[in-house]
C-alpha cells in the first residue's frame, strides 16, 4: 500500500537523513530502527505532507491520521471485492483492518488524549507502528509473489 510506503519513508528519513529512496519498495525498517526515530519525535514535531490550504506542513499526529485514513479508504475499496480475492489475501486484508495503529490514530483526533502523550514523545505507538509495518510487508511480499500489475 503506498499509505505505508509513504510514512515508512518519511521515518526512515528521520533516521538516516537520507532524501533518495527507491520508491518501488519501502524501507526494512526494524522494531529497534522504529524505536530510536519515535523516540525522537514528537507529534508537535513538522511532518513531510504539506496542507497546501494553511500554506504549513502538517504534524505528526495530523500526518499520522491522514495516512491511516488513507490506509481505511484503501482497505473499504479492497473489502468491497472480497468475493473476487483470494482468501489468503483477504486474510491480510482483514488483519491489516484490524491493525492497532488504525484505532490508536482515532485516539489522535482527541485533545485531551494528544495532551496526555504530548510530551512523551512517540514511543507509545512503537508496537502499534511495528505491527502495521509488518502486515504491511507481508501484505508486500503477497503481491510480489501472486499479483502481476500491467502497466
Amino acid at each position: 500500500m503506498s499509505e505505508h510506503k509513504s510514512l515508512m519513508i518519511s521515518l526512515d528519513q528521520r533516521l538516516t537523513g537520507n532524501k533518495n529512496y527507491d520508491t518501488a519498495t519501502a524501507p526494512q525498517l526494524r522494531e529497534e530502527d522504529l524505536y530510536k526515530i519515535l523516540s525522537n519525535l514528537a507529534l508537535a514535531d513538522e511532518a513531510p505532507l504539506l496542507l497546501a490550504t494553511e500554506n504549513r506542513n502538517t504534524n505528526w499526529r495530523e500526518y499520522i491520521i491522514f495516512r491511516c485514513e488513507e490506509t481505511r479508504s484503501s482497505i473499504e475499496k479492497i473489502i468491497s471485492l472480497t468475493l473476487f480475492l483470494q482468501s489468503e489475501y483477504a486474510h491480510i486484508i482483514l488483519k491489516l483492518e484490524s491493525c492497532s495503529l488504525l484505532k490508536t490514530s482515532d485516539n489522535l483526533k482527541s485533545p485531551a488524549f494528544v495532551q496526555m502523550v504530548n510530551n512523551s514523545g512517540m514511543n507509545f505507538l512503537l508496537n502499534d507502528f511495528y505491527k502495521y509495518h509488518v502486515i504491511c510487508l507481508e501484505l508486500e511480499d503477497y503481491k510480489n509473489k501472486h499479483m502481476t500489475v500491467f502497466g
